[in-house]
């Protein structure tokens, strides 16, 4: 079975999928547009990634201006908002099938009520409850602590969920809310689950990657092959079931014009993948686009954890 790669293309405004082991087959540069599979619709993406629900199945959830919510085996649109919040930067599905957006100019983490979509209830499914946080970026549910990470700013905390389907709700644990400056920084912006132990999340913030250690309670700088992850402009890290790292990162300096468009600052045209060889040796793998500008990049791996 193949792995894939989901990109989102803000020069398209689509996110596209391409297939991982074609691409590790051709030599790297301007390769990426002969392995792309197909696309979806999504407006100005910010984040994009596929999940296995319990309640919808297998998902392909985009957040952005517009958060939609897809079925990756059809490509059927399941749910859409444009009220997902201002400059919203991620979205995580919740096993219950409620969505949770993070806005970072917004300031808020918004709670929909998409599981009314399952008795047919559209107009709730588009209500939602908003809690204050400053500058989110990130958004994680973690089954193996049973709870929600939120990165954004100078903080990184834990919710739990309370209540069930629409009567849902968000509660902070309290002594589960960290500030990122005892760690020697600031600026959280990706956070993505550690396949390799699901003791760590993976969290990008201003200058460097690292990772969290959920049990100790403190960041450990050293990631797998840290050596091939540059320090600064990280705009998203993810990690394939092999152990495979996948990131982008903002290589373009201040914003533009290229190739006849215009690339924002934010932008890259390559997509970065560390590969896991058989000795346990790393090697680092670039693949670009002649067209596409992505904000981030994530493995196709549809489990949370």
């Amino acid at each position: 079975m193949s792995r894939y790669l989901l990109g989102n293309d803000q020069m398209s405004e689509t996110v596209i999928l391409y297939d991982l082991d074609a691409l590790l087959n051709l030599p790297d540069g301007d390769v990426l547009d002969l392995a792309a599979v197909r696309a979806f619709p999504s407006g100005h993406v910010a984040d994009v990634r596929r999940r296995e629900n319990t309640v919808f199945g297998d998902v392909l959830l985009i957040g952005g201006d517009t958060t939609s919510l897809y079925s990756f085996e059809d490509g059927t649109l399941l749910w859409s908002t444009s009220n997902a919040g201002n400059n919203t930067h991620a979205a995580e599905i919740l096993p219950g099938g409620n969505i949770v957006t993070v806005n970072s100019t917004g300031n808020d983490i918004r709670l929909f009520r998409t599981s009314a979509l399952l008795r047919g209830d559209v107009e709730t499914a588009a209500t939602y409850v908003s809690y204050p946080f400053y500058c989110t970026h990130g958004v994680l549910w973690d089954p193996a602590y049973d709870c929600l990470w939120v990165l954004g700013g100078s903080e990184l905390a834990a919710y739990r969920l309370v209540g069930e389907g629409v009567d849902q709700i968000l509660e902070e644990i309290p002594e589960r809310r960290y500030a990122l400056q005892d760690f020697g920084t600031s600026d959280g912006h990706d956070l993505a689950p550690d396949l390799s132990d699901p003791r760590y999340l993976l969290i990008t913030v201003a200058k460097y990657a690292c990772r969290f250690d959920k049990e100790a309670e403190t960041t450990v700088l050293s990631l797998p092959d840290d050596g091939l992850i540059p320090s600064i402009h990280l705009k998203s890290l993810s990690m394939d079931e092999d152990g495979s790292l996948i990131y982008t990162f903002a290589n373009r300096g201040i914003g533009r014009s290229w190739q006849n468009h215009w690339m924002a600052s934010w932008l890259t045209d390559t997509i970065h993948v560390v590969v896991r060889n058989a000795d346990g040796s790393a090697t680092l793998r670039k693949f670009s686009s002649a067209t596409a500008g992505f904000y981030k990049c994530r493995s196709c791996y549809g489990k949370y954890q």
